[in-house]
C-alpha cells in the first residue's frame, strides 16, 4: 500500500509539508499588517473608499467569467499534463482579455451605479489587474497539486510582498488612492513575470479534446458558484459607498481587513494543503471524515480564544493598530470576528466539495447564502449602518454552515451533533480568555496592560491546548519523517 492510500494524519502533513507555507504567511501577513498601519497614518479613509470600490468592482467582473480553471488543474488527475495546461492557459488568457476589453468599455457605467464618478480613472488602471492575472502560468497551480510549496510561497507571496514595499512607497510619494491602485496592479504584474520566468510555457492552438470536455464538465458543477461568492463578500462596498459616505467605507473596509487576517492567513497556508490532500484522497471518504474532524477541531481549540480576544479588546485594537478614528468602528468589528470564524469553518467544507469533484454542493449553499445577504443587506445598513451591514454579513454566514453541514451528513457521513462536538474544547478555553478579559476591561483604563494581558491569557489558552495534542508533540521529536508514513 503506498503512502496516499494509507490512512491520512493531516496534522502531521500540515506540520511537515507546510512549515515553509505557513512561515511565508505569516511574513506576508506581518508585512501586510504593517503596511496597513502605515497607510492609514498617510493617506485618509476616503482613498481606502475608493480602492476598495475599484476591488469590488474587478472582484464582480472576473466572478462572472470564472469557471474554475485554477481548480480544475488541482482536482484533476491529469492537471499536470502539458497538454492539460495549454488548454487551460488559453482559455484564462482569452477570459482575461475579454474581460479587460469590456470592463474599460462600460466603466462610465459602473462608476455611475455605484454612484462615484470620480473614479472612472482609478477602476481603468485598476483593470489591468483583470488582463494580468488570466495570463498567469497554470504551472503555478501544479505546485499546489504537487505539495512544491516552497516554490509556490516564493513566487506569489514574494510578489505580494515586492508589491507592498512598493505601494508605501508610492504612498509617501503621491499621499493619494493612486498609490494603492499602482501597489495592486504591480502585484498582478510581478505575480504574472514571475510564473513565467520559473514556471515557463509554450502556448499553441492545439488541444486535447479529452481535457477540455474534462474542464468544462467542472466548470458546469462550478457555475454560479463565484457570481454567489463574489455578489457575498462585495456587494457591501457597493452599498455602504451609495449610502453612506466614503470615509465610513474606508474605515469599514480597514476593520473588515484587520478581522480577516485569521481567514486570509489561513487560505494562503492551509487551504492549498487541504485541497491537494483531499483531492488526493478524493475516493476515501472515511479517511476524509477522520481529517475533515480533526481539522475542526484544532481549528475551534486555537481560533474561538483567539476570536473572543478580538471582540473582547477591539476598541483598544483598532485604536492602536489604525488610531481613534478607527477605533469607533469596535462594534461591527466584533461582529465581523465572528463572521471570520464561520468563514474559516465553512472553508474547511467548501473544499471537501471541490476536492471530490462536487463543487455545484458548496454553490446551493452558497446561492442560499447570497440570496438572504441581498434581501438585508441595504434595508439593514440604511437603517443601522455599518454594525447593521457587519450583522448581515454574519447572519448570511452562518446559514451557508447551517446549509453546508447538510450536505455533510449525504457526504461523508457527519452530522451537525458531531461537527458541533468539534466546537466543545475551544468555547472551554475561551472562558480562559473571556473571564478575566472582561474584569480587567471594567477596572482598567490603560489601554496598554490591557491588551498585554488579553494577550496573555489567549496565549496561555493556547498553551494549554496544545498539551492536549500528543501527537503533535510526537511528531516535533521525529523531523525528516516523510509526509504521510506516519
Amino acid at each position: 500500500m503506498s503512502p496516499l492510500e494509507k490512512p491520512i494524519n493531516l496534522l502531521s502533513r500540515f506540520i511537515h509539508s507546510g512549515t515553509i507555507l505557513t512561515v511565508g504567511s505569516i511574513v506576508d501577513s506581518l508585512i501586510r499588517f504593517i503596511r496597513n498601519i502605515i497607510l492609514t497614518r498617510i493617506l485618509a479613509p476616503e482613498a481606502f473608499g475608493y480602492f476598495a470600490t475599484v476591488i469590488a468592482v474587478v472582484a464582480a467582473l472576473e466572478a462572472f467569467a470564472e469557471v474554475g480553471l485554477r481548480q480544475s488543474v488541482i482536482q484533476n488527475k491529469n492537471g499536470s499534463d502539458d497538454k492539460f495546461i495549454n488548454i487551460t492557459w488559453i482559455l484564462s488568457s482569452l477570459r482575461g482579455l475579454l474581460l479587460y476589453v469590456v470592463a474599460y468599455i462600460i466603466t462610465p457605467y459602473i462608476a455611475n451605479f455605484v454612484n462615484r464618478p470620480d473614479s472612472i480613472d482609478y477602476m481603468r488602471v485598476g483593470f489591468f489587474a483583470i488582463l494580468l492575472n488570466g495570463m498567469v502560468s497554470p504551472k503555478i497551480h501544479v505546485l499546489e497539486k504537487e505539495f512544491r510549496f516552497k516554490n509556490w510561497v516564493l513566487l506569489i507571496q514574494g510578489a505580494g510582498i515586492l508589491s507592498v514595499i512598493c505601494t508605501v512607497i508610492l504612498a509617501l510619494i503621491l499621499k493619494s488612492t493612486w498609490a494603492l491602485i499602482y501597489g495592486y496592479v504591480m502585484e498582478a504584474f510581478l505575480k504574472t513575470t514571475l510564473s513565467f520566468i520559473f514556471y515557463p510555457i509554450r502556448p499553441n492552438l492545439k488541444y486535447d479534446p479529452t481535457y477540455l470536455q474534462e474542464i468544462i464538465q467542472y466548470s458546469k458543477r462550478m457555475f454560479g458558484l463565484p457570481i454567489s461568492m463574489m455578489l457575498f463578500v462585495q456587494v457591501d462596498v457597493f452599498v455602504i459607498g451609495r449610502l453612506l459616505s466614503m470615509s465610513q467605507l474606508g474605515i469599514y473596509t480597514m476593520a473588515k481587513n484587520l478581522a480577516e487576517i485569521p481567514s486570509t492567513f489561513i487560505s494562503k497556508a492551509v487551504n492549498p494543503i487541504m485541497m491537494s490532500s483531499f483531492s488526493q484522497q478524493q475516493e476515501n471518504k472515511e479517511t476524509i471524515r477522520k481529517s475533515f474532524l480533526s481539522i475542526t477541531e484544532i481549528i475551534a481549540t486555537f481560533g474561538i480564544p483567539l476570536i473572543v480576544f478580538l471582540i473582547i479588546y477591539s476598541k483598544i485594537i483598532l485604536s492602536i493598530v489604525y488610531g481613534q478614528e478607527y477605533g469607533d468602528a469596535h462594534m461591527p468589528f466584533k461582529i465581523l470576528c465572528i463572521y471570520n470564524y464561520i468563514l474559516i469553518c465553512s472553508s474547511v467544507i467548501m473544499l471537501i466539495y471541490m476536492s471530490i469533484g462536487r463543487p455545484d454542493i458548496h454553490r446551493n449553499a452558497s446561492v442560499t447564502r447570497t440570496a438572504v445577504f441581498l434581501i438585508m443587506i441595504y434595508p439593514v445598513t440604511y437603517y443601522f449602518g455599518l454594525l447593521g451591514a457587519a450583522v448581515t454579513i454574519l447572519l448570511s454566514m452562518c446559514i451557508l454552515l447551517f446549509v453546508q453541514i447538510i450536505y455533510l451528513k449525504k457526504y461523508i457521513g457527519i452530522n451537525h451533533k458531531l461537527y458541533f462536538s468539534c466546537w466543545v474544547r475551544g468555547v472551554k478555553l475561551s472562558l480562559i480568555v473571556l473571564l478575566p478579559g472582561t474584569l480587567i476591561m471594567l477596572i482598567s483604563e490603560n489601554m496598554l496592560i490591557s491588551i498585554i494581558f488579553g494577550l496573555l491569557t489567549c496565549m496561555i489558552s493556547w498553551l494549554i491546548a496544545l498539551t492536549g495534542y500528543e501527537e503533535m508533540r510526537e511528531y516535533l521529536k521525529i523531523k525528516g519523517e516523510k509526509w504521510g508514513c506516519l
